[in-house]
């Protein structure tokens, strides 16, 4: 994994055209660093907006002073007429600015720059603050070893949820998929390795209930975070286009307060149970799941919803981390979700 892609590097991009009204525009600046522009006929101005998926805050700024009859409007206090500088957390989207006509009855034309540096977070501050929950997860891993516990000893998620209700274990933590670095990464031991955080759908979810999914399952719920593996997401937006058949990868479609979820994937032509827990990756910045997830842009139902996080996880466990997962060709990725659902009654 490139440690760029995910991190960011800082980097600069020129701009330049007639900027017409009718356009919304989409410019990838760098793997992970999208402008996107459009023209919002309401406020008779352009609108930028950056969608940051680098797992490191962005400081960006925008300069039009090249540009011809046009006036940049900041956020207060980020800017003046001819640029702002704008920090956008990682993995989400932020407006920049807006971009108006100095005189109406005017030709334009939009000449900008663009510039960016990533701001890490300080992973020996993040360790510090995690520690405490890093030792009880170990705890819980402790425990469960002790009472043979783990994924491999079980043939199904509804078992272990059995065995811990016997022992009076709240909580699961899979033991062979523990949540750290060996996890995310083939050289988990590098000091260049993005920070993240790993956190539980109650810690990271908005308020109200937490579901796998809700009664609407569609592509456009799939989000896709920082790491490169759009070709296993771009098979689940296909498989998404037929809900029942993301119900049937789950062996539950009911949420696990224990937290344990059982996935069915092909891996080489054979039918696998995928058994993970809940645990995912999550920016130290925002709080928020920095890989595939449920898209939150739109506030609603959609918002508690696992399955894509759980699908991403499960996917990544069964080669070894998250890492390995990075690119693909969709095609073995449809076949990995869709060749074990059931056949048609027709």
């Amino acid at each position: 994994m490139s440690k760029s892609p995910v991190q960011g590097s800082a980097g600069q991009a020129e701009h330049a055209d007639p900027a017409e009204k009718s356009d919304e525009k989409k410019k990838v600046l760098q793997e992970g660093v999208i402008l996107l522009q459009r023209y919002d006929r309401k406020s008779s101005c352009f609108q930028l907006r950056l969608c940051n998926k680098k797992l490191a805050n962005l400081s960006f700024t925008v300069d039009i002073s090249k540009s011809v009859n046009l006036e940049l409007r900041a956020p207060p206090g980020k800017g003046t007429s001819h640029s702002c500088n704008v920090e956008v957390p990682p993995g989400l989207e932020v407006e920049l600015c807006q971009i108006a006509q100095v005189d109406p009855k005017k030709g334009y034309t939009l000449s900008a720059t663009y510039s960016w540096v990533p701001k890490p977070a300080d992973r020996k501050l993040v360790q510090q603050q995690t520690a405490e929950e890093v030792k009880r997860r170990h705890d819980i891993v402790a425990n469960l070893k002790t009472c043979n516990i783990v994924p491999s000893k079980f043939d199904s998620a509804a078992k272990i949820e059995e065995a811990c209700s016997k022992r009076g274990i709240s909580q699961f933590v899979d033991a062979e998929f523990f949540p750290d670095d060996t996890a995310l990464f083939n050289q988990p031991q590098s000091q260049d390795n993005p920070c993240v955080v790993w956190k539980r759908p109650s810690e990271f979810c908005d308020k109200g209930e937490i579901r796998v999914f809700s009664d609407s399952i569609t592509p456009c719920d799939i989000h896709q975070g920082a790491l490169g593996d759009c070709w296993y997401l771009a098979a689940l937006a296909a498989l998404a286009e037929q809900p029942q058949l993301i119900r049937e990868l789950f062996s539950s479609d009911k949420h696990s307060s224990l937290g344990v979820y059982e996935v069915s994937c092909f891996k080489n032509g054979q039918l696998t149970k995928v058994i993970v827990d809940d645990l995912i990756p999550c920016s130290p910045s925002t709080g928020k799941p920095c890989y595939a997830h449920v898209n939150v842009e739109g506030e609603g139902q959609t918002v508690n919803e696992l399955w894509v996080a759980l699908l991403e996880k499960a996917w990544a466990k069964l080669h070894g981390s998250y890492e390995q997962i990075e690119g693909g060709i969709p095609c073995f990725g449809f076949m990995s979700s869709a060749v074990f659902s059931k056949p048609s009654d027709a």
